[in-house]
């Protein structure tokens, strides 16, 4: 289930979970169907302070031609990862930390609809 509450993600936990993906499915809006399956993400680590990864999306399907069309006539270029954690309360600062981050999968989404706006398919 998706998280309404607002979540800290610090870089040295994003860091350890870097290359831990339970699955590598790249989607489309988060719509977890087959015909919303364009691509997977491949090469994950940790670079410059970010998680980052390549993105293979398949060429052999209609919706993967119009997501590589529209990233390349730069109408899209945002993504919103898909993670599960184990979230603990810092009371001293009131906030909510992700620990034992596991990525699950990513989406490429229309605006900046993603929790996090850095989160981009170019740079």
């Amino acid at each position: 289930m998706a998280s309404q509450k607002a979540i800290t993600y610090t870089p040295g936990e994003l860091r350890l979970g870097a290359t831990k993906w339970i699955s590598n499915i790249l989607n489309l809006d988060h719509e977890w169907s087959v015909l919303n399956t364009v691509g997977t993400i491949q090469n994950a680590h940790w670079s410059n302070n970010s998680v980052k990864g390549d993105l293979h999306i398949f060429k052999g399907t209609t919706a993967g031609r119009d997501t590589i069309a529209l990233i390349d006539s730069h109408l899209v270029n945002s993504l919103s990862v898909e993670l599960r954690s184990e979230d603990v309360r810092d009371y001293d600062n009131g906030k909510l930390l992700a620990t034992d981050i596991d990525f699950i999968g990513c989406a490429v989404i229309y605006g900046n609809n993603g929790a996090c706006p850095l989160a981009k398919i170019q740079e």
